[in-house]
């Protein structure tokens, strides 16, 4: 998490999102949480949750599964975070 936090690309919302999804991953990288849960550990609204998924998306390689309920998220980088 320390690559995370010294990223100078990114914004202190963009740091804490990625945080709250590493922080919830399971063992192949993939975090299941819903957007209210990471506008709940993140402190942010749903609008800046999502203007924040998609700049991780190009920024640190964000994947994302919009196809379900819930949206899965995976670093997959995650291993050396």
């Amino acid at each position: 998490m320390t690559v995370i936090l010294r990223a100078k690309s990114l914004s202190t919302l963009e740091k804490m999102v990625s945080i709250a999804i590493v922080f919830k991953a399971d063992s192949d990288g993939r975090c299941h949480l819903t957007q209210r849960e990471i506008c709940d550990l993140c402190a942010t609204s749903k609008p800046s949750l999502k203007r924040v998924i998609k700049s991780l998306e190009s920024k640190i390689d964000l994947e994302v599964d919009r196809n379900t309920r819930r949206n899965n998220y995976r670093l997959h980088q995650w291993r050396m975070l």
